[in-house]
């Protein structure tokens, strides 16, 4: 056998170890492919063995959809029939007495007892009370005889 040199040994080793990734790789994919096929097999297993029994269990099927559906709008009525009750004891309860004990106190409210009256102070500065010869009532710019400048010019 002849003694291979540095880069040879490395370049032989790096096609060994391609050679063994490549190998695993088929194994994997031959893992996963007889996977998925158990898998499919098994379901269609499962498929065939359900389609009698959902065939001979279909009216029983719908008989217990019914049994539910009467069940459940029993319960709704009561549920319906616990709240009216509920609903007409506190009529019973709150209301009706609620008019009769206000008949007998006399609530009687005087609006005019709770409104508030404010009483201010004086205005205590007399220089501002003179109103200003030439008027508030022109804009700053044009007071000093300037215009304003026009809308295109900025």
């Amino acid at each position: 056998m002849a003694k291979r040199g540095f880069f040879a040994e490395m370049s032989h080793q790096k096609q060994v170890a391609a050679r063994q990734r490549e190998q695993a790789n088929k194994a994997a994919a031959r893992q996963h492919a007889a996977a998925v096929r158990q898998a499919e097999a098994a379901q269609r297993q499962a498929e065939q063995a359900r389609a009698p029994a959902a065939k001979a269990s279909a009216a029983h099927q719908k008989q217990a959809e019914a049994e539910a559906k009467r069940l459940y709008l029993e319960a709704r009525a009561a549920e319906v029939e616990s709240l009216n009750t509920q609903l007409a004891e506190t009529y019973d309860d709150e209301l009706d007495t609620l008019l009769a004990s206000t008949l007998d106190v006399d609530d009687h409210v005087d609006l005019e007892a709770l409104r508030v009256h404010a009483e201010h102070p004086p205005f205590g500065f007399p220089e501002l009370e003179v109103p200003i010869p030439g008027g508030l009532h022109r804009r700053p710019a044009e007071r000093h005889g300037e215009r304003p400048p026009s809308p295109g010019s900025r």
